[in-house]
């Protein structure tokens, strides 16, 4: 293993309440210290903006303090609001407004500008990484390659076969160790049309494009 992703999500401890994160401030540079002792050769730090109220300074804070770590790459990705989550019912309810498009362009832009101008280079819509650290992983994903889906909840594509295992952990352990027919709980093969539209939308991630 040569690389590690660490969800810090934000460097902000009023912001990771807010996200019902239950990691510190602290635990994050911890953690990279760790994988720096381990001899991780790439470490990435996975940052969310737009949380309501952020301002553009509260973020230009967490992309200084990102970068301060010393990490080879970022990933940075805008709030989304899922139906069913915590977050999603207080929306409905108007007690959490989002911020507008033009805010989240606002931010986004902030981003852009200050990790080029830190030499990472833009790769992908929500990655930047310094030179040699590109997650061969993600890319992998975006170029429509296949890969394997391990442990709970996981999704996988192999030999042009989609699949979803098992949510629930202990449920997967179980079907794990009774064999056949084994943790998959649910896979389909794409018919022509939707892997074409797959391979176009996940291509039309990369800045290089096709």
């Amino acid at each position: 293993m040569n690389r590690v992703s660490i969800g810090a999500q934000s460097f902000d401890a009023q912001e990771l309440q807010f996200l019902d994160r239950i990691h510190s401030v602290q635990a994050i540079g911890a953690t990279v210290l760790s994988a720096r002792r381990a001899n991780i050769e790439s470490v990435n730090i996975d940052l969310i903006f737009g949380l309501p109220g952020q301002t553009p300074r509260q973020w230009e804070a967490n992309l200084e303090h990102a970068l301060g770590l010393g990490v080879d790459h970022v990933s940075a990705y805008a709030l989304t609001v899922e139906e069913g989550t915590r977050l999603g019912h207080r929306v409905s309810a108007g007690e959490v407004e989002m911020p507008s498009e033009d805010i989240l362009a606002d931010l986004y832009g902030i981003a852009t500008a200050r990790l080029e101008q830190a030499g990472f280079h833009q790769y992908e819509i929500s990655n930047w990484a310094a030179t040699g650290h590109q997650s061969r992983h993600n890319r992998t994903y975006w170029e429509y390659g296949e890969y394997l889906g391990l442990g709970a909840g996981a999704h996988g594509f192999f030999e042009e076969e989609r699949y979803e295992n098992i949510a629930h952990p202990r449920q997967y352990i179980t079907a794990a160790l009774a064999g056949p027919p084994g943790v998959i709980a649910e896979a389909y093969h794409p018919d022509r049309a939707t892997a074409v539209i797959d391979f176009l939308a996940l291509r039309l991630r990369l800045l290089e494009g096709f």
